[in-house]
């Protein structure tokens, strides 16, 4: 399978489409949220087996601006070391 749509699950070899993860709201809800980009402390209270509440709770704490964008330090080699950039 080329291209695997988000939140799909595929299996075999070559790979197929078995079904998709949650039903299409709950994907859209997840990919409109980009959960992926903030930090991962503001959500590590949150259960993440209920789907919904926690779309429910990150959704509200970024609509109150209270999650903040994941910038990870990146690292680098320099003169044979490697450095926190």
């Amino acid at each position: 399978m080329k291209d695997v749509p988000p939140y799909t699950i595929v299996g075999g070899n070559p790979a197929k489409k078995i079904r998709p993860r949650f039903p299409q709201e709950i994907t859209d809800r997840l990919l409109d949220l980009k959960w992926w980009q903030y930090c991962p402390s503001g959500f590590r209270d949150l259960d993440m087996f209920d789907v919904c509440g926690f779309l429910d709770n990150m959704e509200r704490g970024k609509a109150a601006n209270e999650l903040k964008v994941f910038t990870p330090k990146t690292m680098k080699f320099m003169n044979g070391s490697l450095v926190l950039v």
